[in-house]
């Protein structure tokens, strides 16, 4: 139903021992001191290295490897001084497939933290896969993650890459509580498939968490997944339950892709169904007042092959943006009070991927100019209620060939204020007679101009086997963000890497180490 953002590991019950950043796992370095080797045909400097740095307000300062950790999502606590919480596991080693968070503040990074009790939840199964996948922090030293694993052998050996059942942790008053299984969701999940895809705090223990199980047996494809919600109230989870009135629309499979909560007992969710005409629709559940109101189809006409949910955000209760994708183009439905508006095309957007709206009306969608392979990096921004045309990320042109060879996306964006947004993503690069790359930029909007798309400092130096990516962002405030991802210093390998964006007139340290 949508792509899976995840971070797969095997778990190894020893010791947690992380890659400290500036290491290299354990693997002899590949480029000598004070070089930048290249592979055949790639520049060691990103094209427009000397272009501006994309924000006047702040300035990135330099990534820093996180080695066989690798951090995927990000959240960030509005306005509480740069305080941002990474999601990530270890690869490789003794100490491979644990979940761990680390934190940073106005840009130096805090210590890894190893996520309590996952251990206990697979020590008796026999397949000890396990995702981490979405995390949540409504304040300072509070957060929700959550994630899958396999409470039996059987899910790895008929559908790799879906596991058993699922689980949640939470940061309380800074202290991590062990991990324990989704409440109520194995009672529903008898087919014993499950993916746990989205997750929204509104405050200190009121979240949502949505996703897809199996309500069939426990064999190949015998049933299709089904949306579901869960909700924490006043710091007690209730019992999972299907998204209400998700199964008076759909004949076949549904999903449960995005949540957002704008106050407690404030949410919306969206994701997609079958509605027997179409592969895919989606459709929207709100809740108001705690009580969650049934999934309808979301108005409009967006439907066909390939379609995908891709977020919804909630700025104020009754007030959020939903935005959908198929091979035709991009789409967004708003709520404005009880009901739902018609789907509109977003211009100019061939593939959302990604989707932040800091205030009622005042919303920023990011992904590509098209769903092919020839796309550009591109953003399109609703103010007022009214979407405009999306334009193309200045200065992504300078990253492929003579302007041509175009491929690139933003995968992720945060607005913390109207006017001020990250993005992050990736481009390939295509050079004559040269070899084929991948690496990651990111780009800001101050005052509501984007300036130059940008690789993060550092990256270059550290992607020896150019083959790297900016998965996830998230800021606090204006030139307060964080940004994850991976890059490939040899091989096949991937290590991890964090990066900070400080105020510029702050001179500071260089971010510290993840340890």
């Amino acid at each position: 139903m949508r792509d899976r953002r995840a971070l797969v590991m095997m778990v190894a019950l020893g010791a947690l021992a992380l890659c400290l950043a500036g290491c290299d796992g354990g693997r002899p370095s590949a480029t000598p001191a004070g070089t930048s080797a290249s592979p055949a045909g790639r520049p060691s400097a990103s094209p427009a290295s000397t272009a501006a740095s994309g924000s006047a307000l702040g300035r990135w300062l330099p990534v820093r490897s996180t080695g066989q950790v690798q951090f995927g999502p990000v959240s960030c606590v509005r306005g509480a001084a740069g305080w941002c919480t990474a999601l990530g596991m270890t690869q490789g080693g003794s100490t491979e497939g644990v979940a761990v968070v680390a934190t940073a503040r106005a840009g130096v990074w805090g210590s890894a933290k190893q996520i309590p009790g996952l251990a206990a939840l697979v020590a008796s199964a026999g397949d000890h896969q396990m995702f981490a996948e979405v995390l949540s922090c409504p304040a300072v030293g509070d957060c929700v993650m959550a994630g899958e694993y396999n409470a039996t052998s059987a899910p790895a050996k008929y559908f790799p890459g879906e596991l058993a059942q699922g689980y949640l942790a939470e940061e309380v008053g800074g202290i991590w509580h062990k991990a324990v299984p989704v409440p109520g969701l194995a009672r529903l999940n008898t087919g014993k498939r499950v993916q746990i895809l989205s997750v929204s705090c509104a405050s200190p223990g009121n979240c949502a968490i949505t996703g897809d199980y199996s309500p069939g047996k426990p064999e190949p494809m015998d049933t299709a997944m089904q949306a579901f919600v869960v909700s924490e109230v006043d710091g007690v989870w209730q019992a999972a339950t299907p998204v209400p009135g998700i199964e008076q629309i759909n004949v076949g499979q549904s999903s449960g892709s995005a949540i957002s909560c704008a106050a407690p007992g404030y949410c919306a969710l969206g994701g997609d169904y079958d509605d027997g005409a179409s592969n895919g629709r989606p459709f929207i559940a709100s809740e108001a007042n705690g009580t969650w109101r049934a999934a309808i189809p979301a108005p409009g006409k967006p439907s066909g092959f390939y379609g995908t949910f891709k977020a919804v955000s909630c700025p104020e209760p009754g007030e959020c943006v939903a935005v959908w994708a198929n091979a035709k183009g991009s789409y967004a439905f708003a709520q404005r009070g009880a009901g739902w508006s018609p789907a509109v095309a977003i211009s100019g957007l061939g593939d959302v991927k990604a989707l932040s709206c800091p205030a009622a009306g005042e919303c920023v969608a990011a992904g590509a100019t098209s769903l092919s392979d020839d796309g550009w990096a591109a953003v399109a921004a609703e103010s007022g209620g009214r979407w405009g045309k999306a334009v193309m990320v200045p200065g992504v042109k300078a990253y492929s060939y003579k302007g041509t060879h175009a491929n690139s996306a933003i995968t992720d964006i945060s607005c913390p204020a109207p006017g001020y947004c990250v993005v992050g993503g990736h481009f390939l690069m295509t050079p004559s007679g040269g070899v084929d790359y991948w690496r990651g930029l990111v780009a800001s909007e101050t005052a509501g101009t984007w300036g130059t798309a940008q690789v993060l400092p550092g990256l270059a130096k550290l992607d020896t086997n150019a083959d790297s990516r900016v998965s996830y962002v998230a800021c606090s405030a204006a030139a307060a963000c964080v940004a994850t991802g991976s890059f490939s210093p040899a091989g096949y390998i991937h290590d991890g890497f964090v990066a900070a964006e400080v105020p510029a007139r702050t001179l500071g340290a260089p971010a510290s180490p993840v340890k």
